[in-house]
């Protein structure tokens, strides 16, 4: 299943009357503003870095979930938040399990960029933190 979001003027005009009209649209406006302020507030050369080390690695979803715990990864962003560590540390791409609090790669769970096996199953953790 993929999903994605595409607007037209017609819900761009909705959206504008919800945000004067509810407080929670309004809410969550501001949220997605100070989001994007953040983003543009990272150095260039830290995203240049980060992309192009990502050359040959993988990029995924997750949704094979821990592989210590073995409960699912939560698959909408805003629950994901938490998980990843910041575009800052790009060099130390780090997953938190919020199951169970087990922070990948580790030594029991190495990941180079490639994913790893357990049994018949890929887990692919920075190719998560890179999605």
């Amino acid at each position: 299943m993929k999903t994605g979001f595409y607007f037209n003027q017609e819900n761009i005009k909705i959206a504008k009357e919800n945000i004067e009209t509810y407080a929670w649209a309004e809410k969550q406006y501001e949220q997605m503003i100070e989001e994007a302020d953040q983003l543009l507030k990272i150095p260039d050369q830290v995203l240049y870095d980060c992309i192009i080390q990502m050359k040959d690695e993988t990029f995924a979803y997750g949704i094979s979930g821990c592989p210590h715990c073995q409960k699912p990864f939560p698959l909408f962003p805003d629950e994901q938040r938490g998980m990843f560590s910041s575009i800052m540390e790009w060099e130390n791409k780090r997953i938190t399990c919020p199951s169970c609090q087990m922070v990948f790669p580790n030594e029991q769970y190495p990941d180079e960029g490639l994913g790893l096996e357990i049994g018949s199953k890929g887990y692919y953790l920075i190719g998560m933190w890179n999605f």
